[in-house]
């Protein structure tokens, strides 16, 4: 049975929603209005509170995105990277990424991907945090894939996916390993794939 909640405070597109270790859940950014060459972007956050099914305000990010990905870091703060800066054609996608920490309701910046990436997934696996799938500014879809360690904010370059897919859905498995399932096989997703991906991270 599905019922509704209170509305966010912002209507958004495309942007993302990541649980809290308390068990609230961080919005961030989206496209507000999408016309092509004049959509709208937005910086801000906020946060919904499932016990009250309300929502509030939470400090914007460094720069409005979109088609960014987000995670959850073990100590509970929270990565989000890459995406689009607007809805342009001509916005490349960024390599930039930064921290909530919802302790302190802080942005801070961190080092950025190796490759800049939209629409791609983002997850936790048992050494580090994957990001996969990558979609650069000529809008080509390719097969690279990268590990963020939060202990010293780098990123760095990991095994390349099988299939190079954007648009798929990216899960961790209970053993720490990452399924990425399904996706679209070029730009404009025309055509698709039920092809499963399972990332194995190098042991530590």
């Amino acid at each position: 049975m599905w019922t509704l909640t209170a509305p966010m405070s912002v209507a958004r597109g495309r942007h993302t929603a990541t649980l809290l270790a308390d068990g609230e859940v961080l919005v961030t950014g989206g496209a507000t209005t999408y016309h092509g060459e004049t959509g709208d972007v937005t910086a801000t956050t906020e946060i919904y509170d499932p016990r009250a099914s309300t929502w509030r305000a939470a400090s914007p990010m460094s720069e409005p995105r979109y088609v960014h990905a987000a995670v959850r870091l073990s100590d509970g703060r929270i990565l989000v990277a890459g995406g689009w800066y607007a809805t342009s054609n001509s916005d490349p996608s960024h390599e930039t990424a930064e921290i909530y920490d919802p302790a302190t309701d802080h942005w801070t910046a961190t080092g950025s991907m190796t490759n800049a990436r939209a629409e791609f997934g983002l997850v936790p696996c048992w050494t580090a945090d994957p990001g996969a799938r990558r979609r650069g500014p000529s809008y080509k879809v390719q097969a690279g894939s990268e590990l963020y360690d939060p202990a010293t904010g780098e990123w760095q370059v990991t095994g390349g996916l099988g299939v190079a897919i954007e648009w798929a859905a990216v899960q961790t498995l209970p053993d720490g390993r990452v399924l990425v399932a399904g996706g679209g096989l070029d730009a404009l997703a025309s055509e698709v794939t039920a092809a499963c991906q399972v990332y194995t991270p190098a042991p530590r």
